[in-house]
């Protein structure tokens, strides 16, 4: 199998999002990718416009006409030798940082659906391959949790998008979404409250809006949960680690509230149900020891 037969295998993989690890296959010459045929060039282009639909963004991304250029068929070429990883450090090496939205965009659609399936560091001889791959994929980064040192560069890349509307919708359709993982939602967290910080309340009000539009019953079962595991003395370490870290995510929205109290009112469609984010924040609060 040669390197490209390998990547047209990763590219409809992620084109038909159908959950599972990405396809493995043979790196064979990578330098062959450097001149893709018009078959690897229309598979390409056929990922990034459904990864663009899927995310409700029309193509070229965010009106920016650049080509991805070819470094995403090194992303693939990588993700398909997973239990090699000096061969994927290897390749990793030429793919420089993405700055082009397009860019941006192929590179999220191959990590993202890959990242359950990437290994991560289990000892000092072993490289950390996700953080590898979230180095390069900045949207996965933003959506999932930046590599240490890279926070503020990520942050940056948040405002930017935010300037377009199209950009704005997808952060929120991605921010909003419920998940039960410590780390990610403290980083959410983390990003929630420096945009509050930083004058963007109107974007935090947003992402908890459609949270409480689209994601209602989810929502409040991960706010009843977490509530439960609080409250219980007796609960295990890793739950309470998750109900906390649920808990502190209401913490921009709670800042709001008690900063401008008519701010969610003027929501319409934000409702009343958000209060109970805010009291499980308080709940949490208090356990911990701070005032609500």
């Amino acid at each position: 199998m040669s390197a490209r037969d390998t990547v047209i295998r990763v590219l409809q993989w992620a084109v038909l999002a159908e959950g599972g690890p990405p396809p493995s296959g043979s790196a064979g010459n990578p330098m062959t990718l450097a001149q893709p045929d018009e078959t690897l060039k229309a598979r390409f282009g056929e990922l990034i416009r459904t990864a663009s639909a899927r995310h409700r963004l029309d193509t070229p991304v965010l009106g920016d006409p650049k080509p991805p250029g070819i470094h995403g068929l090194l992303l693939a070429l990588a993700l398909a030798n997973l239990r090699q990883p000096q061969l994927v450090l290897h390749l990793l090496a030429g793919v420089p940082e993405a700055h082009t939205p397009t860019e941006m965009m192929a590179r999220h659609a191959l990590a993202a659906p890959a990242l359950p399936y990437i290994p991560r560091k289990g000892s000092d001889e072993a490289p950390d391959l996700a953080e590898e791959f979230l180095s390069l994929s900045p949207l996965t980064a933003l959506f999932h949790m930046p590599i240490p040192g890279a926070e503020h560069q990520i942050y940056d890349l948040t405002r930017t998008w935010l300037q377009h509307p199209q950009g704005r919708r997808m952060l929120c359709d991605q921010l909003a979404q419920p998940l039960d993982d410590p780390r990610v939602l403290a980083w959410r967290h983390q990003l929630l409250e420096r945009l509050r910080t930083g004058g963007r309340e109107d974007f935090v009000l947003d992402v908890f809006q459609h949270k409480m539009i689209y994601f209602t019953p989810e929502t409040l079962d991960e706010i009843n949960a977490a509530e439960a595991v609080i409250g219980n003395p007796l609960s295990p370490e890793p739950e309470l680690r998750r109900a906390l870290a649920i808990a502190r995510f209401w913490g921009p929205m709670h800042a709001i509230c008690r900063a401008d109290p008519d701010a969610p009112r003027a929501r319409t469609y934000l409702g009343y149900r958000y209060l109970r984010g805010i009291e499980l924040h308080q709940l949490a609060r208090r356990f911990q020891g701070g005032a609500s």
